[in-house]
């Protein structure tokens, strides 16, 4: 399987879960929710990006501005 088609999956189903569908009401949860699943895309992201050393910079850097991105969005 893809790892695009594996990544743009992933961004889907968390994009799903922080729709605010109703399923929960916690500003917590967003919060926890958003961060993890940012890191977690951030790092997927990166992953494919360069090799060798170069790829572990990106899929860290990838992680870590992913899980900021995911907090700020999360933690309205």
């Amino acid at each position: 399987m893809n790892k695009t088609f594996i990544a743009i999956a992933l961004m889907g189903a968390l994009a799903g879960c922080q729709s605010g569908g109703g399923m929960h009401t916690s500003s917590e949860f967003d919060c926890i929710a958003g961060t993890v699943g940012g890191a977690v895309a951030g790092g997927l992201l990166g992953s494919m990006v360069g090799g060798g050393t170069g790829k572990t910079v990106a899929t860290v850097a990838g992680a870590g501005a992913g899980g900021y991105a995911g907090n700020r969005l999360g933690c309205k």
